[in-house]
């Protein structure tokens, strides 16, 4: 949004089991940063590679007011189409009124707090690739102890 971007496409992966908590925040996503939201997920895996249940389907459109406009809901094959009205969008990103978020945005503040904390590396792969799901583990574990969050190891 920063940028000027109006329409966020996101090709997901979404398996069932999380399919609802993604969905909201798809939606908050697209209020607070007033923009569309097309996520596209995969429908199903064919043959022997997974259990149907546990492809999520869930592909969707929502508009900068979070409001779903097309949705699939579930596995299997679909085609999902919304209008995404640039014009409307704009009007709505240039009023000032109670639910423009953009009027009150707090960038500096949540960019000072952000610094102050380790976050995944950008560049985890730079050098090579990662060789096992047991690295990627371990790093998110490092990340996760220099947050020191209450409750954690450590703390």
């Amino acid at each position: 949004m920063l940028k000027g971007a109006e329409v966020l496409i996101m090709p997901t992966g979404e398996g069932h089991s999380f399919v609802q908590k993604l969905h909201l925040m798809r939606r908050s996503r697209a209020l607070e940063n007033s923009v569309y939201v097309a996520a596209a997920n995969h429908g199903r895996f064919y043959g022997d590679l997974r259990p149907t249940f546990q492809q999520g389907g869930y592909t969707e459109i929502i508009n900068p007011d979070g409001d779903v406009l097309q949705f699939t809901a579930g596995p299997g094959e679909a085609t999902v189409s919304a209008i995404i009205d640039i014009g409307a969008l704009r009007r709505k990103r240039s009023r000032m009124d109670f639910f423009n978020f953009l009027a009150c945005f707090r960038g500096s503040l949540y960019a000072r707090e952000y610094l102050r904390h380790e976050a995944w590396p950008l560049d985890a792969q730079a050098e090579r690739p990662i060789q096992s799901n047991q690295e990627n583990f371990d790093l998110g574990r490092r990340v996760l102890d220099s947050l020191k969050l209450p409750g954690a190891p450590g703390t």
